[in-house]
């Protein structure tokens, strides 16, 4: 895009869409004001914040894990969904269905445990997904407090700077007049971690994230991915992942 040009040099353009590196300055004039960013968990409560919607987290898993993720073929990365109460997190890796996602729960442990004391009240739907396709192209706000999302192999969610979003479109079928003409779209890097408010966070009723799935081209076979939600806890969640 033409556009990326007058970018900071921290915003790093690829393809069609703009990655954020650790160096960003998210005060400069180009950075999106809806955008927080930490390298350490303690800062994970920025996102509560108002006026920011989405934080990303650089997060750095082990090289073994690393590996593991690109060594893996698509078709046998596993999936799995559970819920699970705050203090009972470290269960996870024994949830796993296999090594690969047992090592992906453990070094991921210190990120839900920040991400489950931003919403103490709730139990945390973690899911281990994939897919081939785009199951959300549209540009879209989701009726939730925060979800954290981390894309674990593949492109990763794509999002908008506030500033150039026609809200009043959102939910109309297109995306060409949800966004203002020769706007950025923004691109979470694989394995670093979001955070996304949605439209039930006290601070996010009139400005939850506007974001898309990614296009996945055939270089990528595929999306392999996180998603946490934070869940009122009800009857029935008391007898899973406790």
């Amino acid at each position: 895009m033409h556009a990326h040009v007058h970018q900071h040099e921290s915003f790093v353009p690829t393809r069609s869409t703009v990655f954020v590196d650790p160096g960003v300055d998210v005060h400069g004039p180009d950075a999106p004001k809806n955008l927080c960013v930490t390298s350490d968990l303690d800062g994970f409560t920025k996102i509560s914040e108002r006026g920011k919607n989405i934080l990303i987290y650089f997060w750095k898993p082990s090289e073994e894990l690393k590996a593991m993720i690109q060594e893996t073929s698509f078709a046998n990365l596993p999936t799995f969904t559970t819920i699970v109460a705050p203090d009972r997190i470290e269960t996870l890796p024994e949830m796993a269905p296999d090594r690969l996602s047992a090592l992906a729960m453990s070094e991921l442990r210190p990120v839900l445990d920040a991400f489950s004391k931003l919403v103490p009240e709730h139990v945390l739907k973690v899911s281990l997904g994939k897919t081939v396709d785009k199951p959300c192209p549209l540009f879209h706000v989701d009726r939730l407090i925060l979800r954290l999302l981390c894309t674990l192999r593949g492109p990763g969610t794509e999002w908008l700077d506030d500033s150039t979003v026609n809200r009043k479109q959102l939910g109309r079928g297109t995306n060409r007049k949800v966004m203002k003409p020769d706007s950025l779209v923004y691109e979470v890097e694989p394995l670093q971690v979001c955070i996304l408010k949605g439209e039930t966070h006290p601070t996010g009723r009139t400005r939850a994230i506007v974001h898309r799935s990614p296009v996945v081209d055939d270089k990528a076979a595929g999306r392999w991915f996180l998603r946490v939600d934070a869940k009122r806890a009800t009857h029935s969640d008391t007898e899973v992942g406790y």
